[in-house]
C-alpha cells in the first residue's frame, strides 16, 4: 500500500452518544443513527514532516505528506473546509495515499457531507482491503440510513480485518439493542469490555443497557465505574441519576443531575430531567426555566416539549399546552405522553371531535403493546408443535406470532424452518430473509438461508455461511430456537 513515511493506522474511538427521553441509550456508532449519532473518529496522527501554515496550492517540490500533515493540523483546529483542500492536494500529488483518503473522509464527516465521506472510505478499502476503521465507518453510515443488514456486513468486515476492533463490536451491540435484544447487546458489550476494561465510554454504555433492561443496581455500578475512570465523562452523572431515580432515591438523583450540569452546562437532557423532577413535585416555577433552557440548547428534544406541554396543562394554559404537545408530536409522532396530553388538552377546550383521533391512537398503541406481548408465547407454542412434528400447527403459531409482532425475528426464523421442512422452499427463503432484515446479527437465519440457496446452486450460499460462522464468534446468539438441519 502507498503510505507516507511514518504511517500509522487511525483508530476509531467511542464518541459521545445522544440522549433519549429516558437517558442515554448507548454509544454512537462512529457516525449517526436515527436520533442517535455515531460520532466520527479520533484525531489523525501527524506523520513525517512538520506542519506549516496552510497553503493549499501544490507548490513545486511540495511533498504529499507535508500537505497531509497540514490537513491534520487544520482538522484538529476544526477548520474542516481548509483541511479538505489540504487532503485533496495531497491526493492530487499521490493518489494512492490511503491515509489521506481516510482523513478526507473524516473531514467530510465533520462537515456532515456523508455521501462524500462514503466515497472516500470506499476508496480506502479499495487501496487497503484490511483497513478495518474504514469498514466500520462505512457501516456506521449505512446504519444511519437504516440499512442494518448492510451495516452488519460492513462491521463484520471490520472485525475480519481486525478482530480486536472495539468500535465495530460496539456497533454490533447497538444493532442488537436496536432490534430489542438487550441481553445479547449486554453480553457483547461485556465481551468488548474484556478487550478494553478501562474504557469509560464502554462502562457508561453498559449502564445505559442495564438501565433499559431495568437492572438499576447494576446500571448504578457501571455508571460509577465510568466516572471512576473518567470523572469528566459526559452523561455518566445523568445516567447514574436516572438509575437512582428508578430506585426511588430522588434526592440522590437530583444531586447527580446537578453534577452533570456542573460538568457539562450545555447538557440539554440534564436540564430536562431537572425540569421534569420539579414538574413531578408540582414545583412549576422551578420546572419552567429548566425546560426552557433544555429546548434552547436542543430545540429538537421532543420529551422536553411534552414536559412543557404538561406544565402548561397543569396551569390551565391550554393553548400553550396544545402548541407544546404538537411540537413534541412533530418530532416524535408516536410519543404516547404527547398524544395523550394533546387529547386531554383538546377535550379540556371542549374540542371533543378533534381530541378523538388522538385518544384512538393512544388506545391503538395500547392494543399493539398487548398483542406484541403475546408473540413470545405464540412462538413458544410453535416450538412445541415443531418438536412434536405437528408442522401445520407450528406454521400457524409462528405466523400468528409474526402477525402480533412483525419484527419478531426469531419467529420468522422458526417459520422458515417449518416451511422448509414442508417443502415450501420459496416461502422459506423469504422468511429467512425477513429474519435477517429484522435481526441482522442472527447467525441461524444466515445458515438456514444458505442451506436453501445451496440446494439451488446459488454461489452466495458460501458467503452467507461465512457470515453465520463469524457472527457466532462475535455476537451472542439466541438459544431458544430450532436450528436449521
Amino acid at each position: 500500500m502507498n503510505h507516507p513515511p511514518g504511517f500509522k493506522r487511525l483508530r476509531c474511538h467511542p464518541y459521545p452518544d445522544i440522549l433519549t427521553q429516558t437517558g442515554r441509550i448507548g454509544l454512537a456508532w462512529c457516525l449517526l443513527i436515527t436520533g442517535q449519532h455515531f460520532g466520527p473518529l479520533s484525531a489523525v496522527p501527524v506523520l513525517s514532516g512538520n506542519p506549516t501554515r496552510p497553503n493549499h496550492r501544490v507548490q513545486t517540490g511540495q511533498r504529499a505528506d507535508d500537505l497531509f500533515n497540514q490537513g491534520v493540523a487544520l482538522l484538529r483546529e476544526d477548520r474542516w473546509p481548509e483541511a479538505v483542500r489540504a487532503f485533496e492536494a495531497a491526493i492530487h500529488l499521490q493518489p494512492g495515499l490511503t491515509q489521506a483518503h481516510y482523513a478526507l473522509g473524516v473531514a467530510h464527516l465533520k462537515m456532515g457531507s456523508h455521501d462524500q465521506a462514503r466515497r472516500q472510505f470506499q476508496e480506502v478499502v479499495k487501496l487497503d482491503p484490511k483497513f478495518s476503521d474504514a469498514y466500520n465507518n462505512l457501516g456506521g453510515l449505512s446504519a444511519k440510513e437504516g440499512r442494518l443488514v448492510e451495516a452488519t456486513d460492513l462491521f463484520l468486515k471490520a472485525l475480519q480485518s481486525d478482530p480486536q476492533q472495539v468500535q465495530a463490536r460496539v456497533n454490533l451491540s447497538l444493532i442488537l439493542k436496536q432490534r430489542g435484544d438487550l441481553t445479547g447487546a449486554t453480553v457483547l458489550l461485556k465481551d468488548t469490555l474484556r478487550l478494553n476494561p478501562k474504557n469509560a465510554n464502554l462502562h457508561r454504555m453498559l449502564g445505559d443497557l442495564e438501565h433499559q433492561a431495568e437492572e438499576y443496581d447494576r446500571a448504578s455500578v457501571s455508571f460509577s465505574e465510568a466516572l471512576r475512570l473518567n470523572p469528566a465523562i459526559d452523561g455518566a452523572h445523568l445516567g447514574l441519576g436516572l438509575a437512582l431515580l428508578a430506585q426511588g432515591r430522588g434526592d440522590d438523583a437530583l444531586k447527580e443531575f446537578k453534577t452533570e450540569l456542573r460538568t457539562n452546562p450545555k447538557d440539554a437532557r440534564a436540564h430536562r430531567w431537572l425540569g421534569k423532577a420539579a414538574l413531578q413535585r408540582g414545583d412549576l416555577d422551578v420546572a419552567l426555566p429548566y425546560l426552557n433552557e433544555a429546548l434552547r440548547l436542543e430545540p429538537g428534544l421532543a420529551a422536553a416539549h411534552a414536559d412543557l406541554g404538561a406544565l402548561h396543562q397543569q396551569r390551565g394554559e391550554f393553548r400553550s399546552a396544545e402548541t407544546s404537545f404538537r411540537q413534541a408530536l412533530a418530532l416524535d409522532p408516536e410519543m404516547n405522553e404527547a398524544l395523550l396530553g394533546l387529547a386531554q388538552t383538546l377535550r379540556a377546550q371542549r374540542r371533543v371531535e378533534e381530541a378523538k383521533p388522538y385518544f384512538d391512537q393512544v388506545q391503538a398503541q395500547q392494543k399493539t403493546r398487548t398483542e406484541s406481548g403475546l408473540a413470545p408465547g405464540l412462538n413458544a407454542r410453535g416450538l412445541q408443535f415443531l418438536k412434536s412434528g405437528e408442522l401445520e400447527a407450528a406454521e400457524k403459531a409462528f405466523k400468528e406470532a409474526l402477525s402480533a409482532a412483525p419484527s419478531f425475528g426469531y419467529a420468522a426464523h422458526n417459520l422458515a424452518v417449518v416451511l422448509a421442512r414442508r417443502g415450501k422452499a420459496k416461502e422459506a427463503i423469504e422468511a429467512f430473509r425477513l429474519a435477517i432484515r429484522v435481526h441482522p446479527t442472527f447467525a441461524a437465519a444466515y445458515q438456514g438461508l444458505a442451506a436453501l440457496l445451496k440446494q439451488s446452486g446459488d454461489p452466495t450460499a458460501v458467503e452467507l455461511l461465512e457470515k453465520a460462522e463469524l457472527l457466532r464468534k462475535v455476537a451472542p446468539q439466541p438459544e431458544d430456537l430450532v436450528l436449521t438441519q
